[in-house]
């Protein structure tokens, strides 16, 4: 497990820990902060790299995979990455000071740095078990071993509340809640070590898709009745949060479900900080739309994001080069969300 998995974000906050841009990069070397391959995070921010350098001969876009995604947020705030991701519901609790960010000096300052380019929609939370687990609903996983994302993330959290809210059981108390990197928890499913998987994905997923190509597995629901509790209501409807359905016919006939599932889904953000001159954040913001459009028939996860929902969900300010480009395409930004 890699130092930054280990250590406390106010640890991290106060050493200075975390990745350092070279001394010699110049303003067209940027560099991008986002969760480890087969995330939909790192499909949608991997995929924003390629398509900006792409379409600007002149940028050229490092992406770190690393880290969780609470981490990445303070690193870029504070300016040590160009873009990261920003999670709707984490960046409310980061402005505030509270949960994971209580004990992290000057956060809620930190907070009013960062800025966003555009929010989207990352996915809805697939819950996988084997499908001859004899786990068929959610309270069955009392007395099971369960992974829903690493230490110190806003997966693992929202996940391990939402278990609590729906069923009543409790992590550590009720079943065993491993917490490891998204690499190891991926592994450790597909080594027998885990009987309940979580990754908060698009669909169709490429980590899921490798769960199911040499086993068959199901897919565990929030129902009618656990939506129903005041509790599970409260977090299905915090910031960024939204229902959404999961297509189970996307994946193979080794997943057992059939037809559509209730899901929750979850609002990101591509986020950057007061550190990231207007101009370039203009060149990025346009860049990307432009070949977005173009780019959406034959990439799966760009259905999604369109400049109809660029800001649902959001609660985090434009950048001001961001927001040049949407006055200059005729598209409105709420007032709120202005510089």
């Amino acid at each position: 497990m890699n130092k930054l998995t280990t250590l406390g974000l106010a640890a991290l906050v106060a050493t200075g820990l975390g990745w350092m841009r070279p001394a010699e990069a110049q303003s067209d070397f940027l560099t991008m902060s986002t969760l480890p391959p087969g995330t939909s995070t790192y499909l949608i921010m991997s995929t924003f790299a390629q398509l900006v350098s792409d379409e600007l001969d002149d940028v050229t876009i490092q992406v770190s995979a690393s880290g969780t995604g609470t981490q990445n947020m303070l690193y870029g705030a504070r300016g040590d990455f160009d873009l990261y991701m920003q999670a709707t519901a984490t960046y409310e609790l980061m402005r505030n000071g509270e949960a994971m960010f209580a004990d992290v000096p000057n956060v809620t300052e930190l907070a009013e740095d960062a800025l966003a380019l555009f929010a989207f929609p990352a996915g809805v939370y697939h819950i996988v078990t084997n499908a001859d687990s004899g786990i068929d609903s959610l309270e069955d996983i009392k007395g099971k071993t369960a992974f829903f994302g690493p230490p110190g993330g806003a997966a693992t959290r929202t996940m391990s509340a939402m278990v609590e809210a729906s069923t009543g059981l409790v992590a550590g108390e009720d079943y065993d809640l491993v917490q490891v990197g998204w690499d190891a928890g991926l592994q450790s499913f597909l080594d027998g070590r885990l009987d309940v998987y979580m990754n908060f994905t698009v669909a169709p997923s490429p980590v899921i898709q490798q769960i199911e190509m040499a086993r068959k597995v199901q897919f565990l629901e929030f129902t009618d009745e656990h939506l129903a509790k005041p509790a599970m209501a409260a977090l299905a409807n915090r910031p960024g949060g939204f229902m959404s359905e999961l297509d189970t016919d996307v994946y193979s006939d080794n997943v057992v479900n059939e037809g559509v599932m209730t899901a929750l889904g979850g609002t990101q953000i591509m986020a950057t900080s007061v550190h990231l001159d207007d101009e370039t954040a203009y060149r990025l913001t346009k860049a990307f739309w432009t070949a977005a459009e173009k780019g959406q028939a034959n990439l799966p996860w760009l259905r999604d994001i369109s400049l109809e929902n660029a800001f649902q969900n959001l609660n985090m300010k434009i950048h001001p080069g961001a927001m040049r480009y949407y006055d200059e395409i005729g598209v409105e930004v709420p007032a709120e969300l202005h510089p």
